[in-house]
């Protein structure tokens, strides 16, 4: 019996892994992009887990991006936005949300292009992967779960704080 209890438990960790392996394995998959003037709304799948692992993706994809799809689209003094969307399940109709605890007429679940011209145009906020955007400090802020990391011009990148401060 005991041998039976180890097999099953040696089994159920095995195929934890084996998934695990492969979801982390799976490549981003970009969706769309929309583009309105300066911020940038990339929809993907796949999308790293970690906060860590998004300024990586970005690193190494950020010239990938510029030359496919043209963003980010700096303004004049090279402000910009890009934000990364989880895609889910896709597209939806602007409508309340029927699985809200108080339901109500409010569509503010919802973040909506307003360029596609088609019923199906809006995905749900709360799938916000990662927002990258140009300080005025001349600084890159990444914006993931709930951190916040801030690359130098050097390119440095820096997690919380934007400036090192000694205080005599």
């Amino acid at each position: 019996m005991k041998k039976i209890i180890i097999t099953f438990i040696v089994g159920v960790i095995t195929i934890c892994v084996v998934y695990t392996s492969r979801q982390l394995a799976r490549p981003v998959e970009i969706i769309a992009v929309h583009q309105q003037q300066h911020w940038s709304h990339v929809l993907v799948k796949n999308f790293p887990f970690t906060a860590r692992g998004k300024v990586k993706w970005w690193e190494a994809n950020r010239m990938l991006l510029k030359e496919k799809y043209g963003i980010p689209v700096p303004t004049n003094d090279g402000w910009f936005s890009v934000t990364f969307w989880d895609f889910g399940e896709g597209y939806e109709v602007e409508k309340p949300d029927e699985n809200s605890w108080f339901p109500d007429k409010s569509t503010d679940h919802l973040y909506c292009f307003t360029e596609m011209k088609v019923e199906a145009r809006c995905i749900r906020k709360k799938g916000r992967l990662m927002k990258i955007n140009f300080t005025s400090e001349n600084l890159i802020r990444f914006t993931a779960d709930g951190e916040t990391f801030y690359q130098h011009p050097d390119g440095k990148i820096i997690k919380g704080e934007r400036f090192t401060t000694t205080i005599k």
